[in-house]
């Protein structure tokens, strides 16, 4: 299945308030269970995660990690068939049943493609308070083309990752703490790579975090290095 080009219809998908579009949407595939030949994806228009199975086990081994898919969600039922523009379906016979109802699998935050690799988007999973003076950004890339080397990904997330409280203006960096003896040190995810070079690989997935300090807000801007744009006006959970 050719991979479609979905930032051509916008540079940045935020989670809309009331779902109403009727034509098949785009989608991506954020988790597969080969046990059960189920499909996790992502509504690229309003952040709705859903699960469907696929009966054929051939389609099933077709479909990869990141890939973009069309599915019609306006008439999609539960425990009911559907055609899909997915692997090697025919679009037009039904391939595949719904398991969840559209959202009830959860609903991400926003969704940006990468500002350097086309083939990389950035879904924004969460952005919580912790013990009410930390807030968590948790986010993962989905890589739909080959293997990609995010240069810098760890060391810029350190310098340049911000949250904004745009109501107080006030702009918060990622948290520093201090390790008696050995240096100050960042609360970011680190993988266990290199410091300044985290891999990539081809159909994968990178879920990573950040943490910087709680403004008193309860919405804020995100600024991610990689993200095409910010994340603007997110809801801060507790």
């Amino acid at each position: 299945m050719k991979r479609i080009l979905l930032w051509s219809l916008s540079a940045l998908y935020l989670v809309a308030a009331t779902p109403q579009a009727a034509e098949p949407q785009h989608n991506i595939v954020v988790g597969l269970d080969n046990k059960r030949e189920a499909v996790r994806s992502v509504d690229l228009q309003f952040g709705r995660q859903f699960t469907f199975t696929v009966r054929d086990v051939a389609v099933f081994g077709s479909v990869k990690l990141c890939d973009t898919i069309v599915v019609p969600i306006a008439t999609m039922q539960k425990n009911k068939e559907f055609a899909a523009d997915i692997g090697r379906a025919d679009p037009s016979k039904p391939c595949c049943t719904l398991t969840t109802d559209i959202g009830s699998a959860g609903r991400v935050l926003a969704i940006q493609p990468h500002a350097k690799h086309e083939q990389v988007t950035l879904i924004l999973t969460e952005l919580k308070r912790t013990s009410g003076e930390l807030v968590t950004a948790s986010y993962f890339y989905c890589n739909a083309g080959p293997k990609v080397e995010l240069r810098n990904e760890r060391v810029d997330r350190v310098s340049r990752a911000t949250l904004v409280d745009a109501t107080n203006k006030k702009q918060y960096n990622v948290v520093r703490v201090k390790n008696p003896g050995r240096g100050d040190s960042w609360l970011v995810a680190d993988h266990g790579q290199a410091t300044s070079l985290v891999h990539l690989g081809s159909n994968s997935i990178l879920r990573t975090w950040v943490k910087f300090p709680a403004p008193t807000a309860t919405k804020a801007a995100l600024s991610i290095p990689g993200a095409s744009a910010p994340f603007e006006d997110l809801s801060i959970a507790n």
